[in-house]
């Protein structure tokens, strides 16, 4: 990011990234097991001045009668955030192949792929995707070029234990599809939990900190996000 604000974005692996956050989280944790961890405790996250970064995507999907979704996350199946509850769909921004870089450069796109996946039972896609025909792709575009699903960016954070960074978005739907997946290969999809502070404290002690984050923003917002019609 430069001094203006702006995100640049270059090439990397989801491994490559990963690996670092999760040694960054293990030696803090390793560190904190002997007592409370300081910089001389903490070689490589002292070290650590250029770190690939493969941003996260995480959409808090809103139906405007008050409830959302969210994602029970298999342990034996993901190897990021494993038995937590996140926020539905999650993923990486990263192009669907290295020769569509520019053409997926898009967080609408990267978050219709994931509804494609983890919502509506699609495999997951590589190689070029034609968005204005093939499907999901061109039916959620259309609902969102009518205002039947407005999308909301909620910024951009970064996890003080992996330094993983995560854009953050809302996604309003006037009613949600009736064939959302209840499974998927990453694990379980619970619906209708009302969008309420009492709802989001009792999930609190299995959230994933960003979609904990995420929800306590939207929730401030929560009569602007439900309003009908276009915000």
């Amino acid at each position: 990011m430069d001094a203006n604000g702006v995100l640049t974005y270059g090439m990397t692996t989801y491994f490559q990234a990963l690996d670092v956050r999760e040694a960054l989280a293990h030696e803090f944790a390793a560190a904190a097991l002997k007592g409370e961890p300081t910089w001389d405790d903490l070689p490589l996250r002292r070290s650590t001045t250029d770190l690939p970064m493969a941003a996260g995507v995480l959409t808090l999907t809103l139906s405007r009668d008050g409830h959302f979704l969210a994602h029970q996350r298999d342990g034996r199946a993901v190897a990021d955030a494993g038995g937590n509850i996140t926020a539905v769909p999650a993923g990486t921004f990263q192009p669907t192949s290295d020769h569509t870089a520019a053409h997926d450069f898009d967080l609408w796109r990267t978050i219709m792929r994931e509804y494609a996946e983890e919502l509506l039972g699609y495999p997951e896609r590589r190689g070029t995707i034609d968005y204005d025909n093939d499907e999901p792709f061109a039916t959620l575009d259309k609902a969102r070029q009518d205002n039947r699903i407005q999308l909301y960016y909620y910024g951009t954070t970064m996890d003080p234990l992996t330094l993983g960074v995560s854009h953050l978005t809302v996604a309003v739907l006037d009613e949600l599809p009736q064939d959302i997946a209840t499974t998927n290969d990453e694990g379980r999809v619970l619906k209708g939990i009302p969008f309420t502070e009492q709802a989001i404290a009792e999930l609190e002690p299995r959230l994933s900190l960003g979609t904990l984050h995420l929800l306590r923003r939207a929730h401030l917002d929560r009569e602007r996000l439900l309003a009908p019609g276009p915000q």
